[in-house]
């Protein structure tokens, strides 16, 4: 509930909230939990190929032991080059990790 005060009648209104509007932009996903970045690329059958892609002990230590995954961060956005993944692609990937 909202409050609007009355100039009229001098008295505080309540009145009902207002709906979010369709045409209000999601806010863009840019963090997700390391389990659900797995689940999803799991469903999206590019686990594996992903898993491939990791190779140095960097890469294994930063695979095996981070917590969050970024979307911007370098070695996210090396895998996606890797694997011809689009931006838009990239973004479905968070949207959908984000709901598991």
């Amino acid at each position: 509930m909202r409050y609007e005060y009355n100039l009229e009648t001098g008295e505080m209104v309540e009145l009902e909230d207002l709906p979010a509007s369709p045409l209000e932009p999601k806010p863009e996903i840019t963090s997700i939990s390391m389990r659900q970045c797995r689940l999803a690329l799991l469903q999206e059958n590019q686990l594996d190929d992903v898993e491939a892609l990791i190779t140095t002990r960097e890469q294994h230590i930063w695979w095996d032991y981070s917590i969050q995954v970024e979307k911007y961060n370098p070695l996210v956005q090396e895998i996606a080059n890797a694997l011809n993944w689009t931006p838009e692609y990239l973004t479905q990937l968070f949207e959908l990790a984000s709901t598991l």
